[in-house]
């Protein structure tokens, strides 16, 4: 069974724009560095609530995706 390429946004280059590609990008790291940061962190954030900040992340990760996101204007000549 083949599946269905999937598309791309039009203007996919510019996907650090969008907010949810943001906090996607920020559960990443968050999951990359745990093991160091943790212990740094512990007085302000006890590991039992660690596993709560990551889910917060995840959900503004879904919440994000439902707000209206514009697409950037490629054909302006304005720095960003």
């Amino acid at each position: 069974m083949k599946l269905p390429r999937p598309s791309l946004i039009p203007e996919w280059r510019h996907c650090l724009r969008f907010d949810s590609v943001r906090a996607a990008l920020l559960l990443a790291l968050l999951s990359a560095v745990q093991a160091d940061v943790l212990p740094l962190v512990a007085p302000v954030f006890p590991p039992h609530v660690w596993p709560w900040v990551s889910g917060g992340v995840a959900l503004a990760i879904a919440v994000l995706r439902l707000r209206k996101q514009q697409l950037p204007d490629v054909n302006s000549k304005e720095p960003d």
